[in-house]
């Protein structure tokens, strides 16, 4: 009980934080999972000149909450929220619909991606990142594994 309650006034936080949150239309948040395979920090590196003069950068190294405390969740939510695109290589944030996510992966798809997941024996489907608005794509060979391992809504 005492978790359902907990995940519940996140819900509600990260909803009044959302709302309460100006979007910038020019701010982009690029989220670091991790240091392995971070595509989101090589965007960020490699950005020209002329990216970083047009658009508000951020780098945002996102980690576990457990014991960060109450700010350091207000701070995360509020950042995410004031963006206009959120760049991510493993997350999935997408705050509301007036946001764009992008999603941009991170080896080569021949991995299930979580929709051809077995728990306890049974066959469990689930949609990953149902959130995103785009996912980047190396090449059409690329692309075709992505489709034929994603499931349409």
């Amino acid at each position: 009980m005492k978790t359902f309650v907990k995940r519940l006034m996140h819900k509600i936080s990260r909803e009044l934080i959302i709302i309460f949150t100006k979007r910038r239309r020019k701010r982009i948040v690029l989220v670091v999972e991790s240091s392995s395979g971070s595509n989101s920090y090589a965007l960020w590196k490699n950005a020209s000149k002329d990216i970083r003069n047009r658009f508000e950068l951020i780098l945002y190294h996102d980690g576990l909450e457990e014991g960060k405390g109450i700010a350091h969740f207000f701070e995360k939510y509020r950042l995410l929220a004031s963006a206009q695109l959120i760049i991510t290589t493993h997350a999935s944030y997408k705050p509301s619909r007036h946001h764009i996510h992008l999603q941009l992966f991170h080896g080569s798809s021949m991995k299930t991606l979580g929709i051809m997941t077995q728990r306890n024996g049974e066959q469990i489907f689930t949609l990953p990142w149902k959130d995103v608005d785009y996912i980047m794509s190396y090449s059409e060979t690329y692309t075709t594994f992505l489709n034929a391992q994603m499931l349409s809504e």
